[in-house]
């Protein structure tokens, strides 16, 4: 029986950074990854770690004791901040899906010409 060639695997990661991340310093990114190639020593065959990172929504909550007058204003203001907060991460995960969605219709393109 003819041996089948297989695909060369290149390393590839996309990923970018999230802007919109409450703890900066855990790095948080969204895209994909793909290893070098390597050998699994137990199935004795050529292997990539294929790996994604996407979002998951969490909540935050702030704020604290208000006088009885200021309430209705505390409402107003905290009202507008959480729809400025909403508006910020939808418009990055925007981008971030353009450009994902770019990198698939790339992907394939070259993936047809190779």
């Amino acid at each position: 029986m003819p041996k089948i060639p297989r695909p060369k695997i290149k390393p590839f990661d996309n990923r970018e950074p999230l802007e919109c991340c409450e703890f900066a310093s855990l790095q948080r990114q969204l895209g994909i990854v793909v290893s070098e190639e390597f050998t699994h020593i137990g199935l004795q065959r050529q292997m990539a770690d294929c790996e994604y990172e996407t979002v998951t929504v969490n909540t935050a909550t702030f704020g604290g004791p208000k006088y009885i007058e200021e309430v209705a204003d505390e409402k107003d203001r905290m009202t507008e901040k959480i729809i400025a907060d909403i508006d910020e991460v939808v418009e990055e995960l925007l981008q971030h899906k353009r450009r994902l969605m770019n990198n698939a219709k790339d992907s394939k393109t070259q993936t047809e010409t190779d």
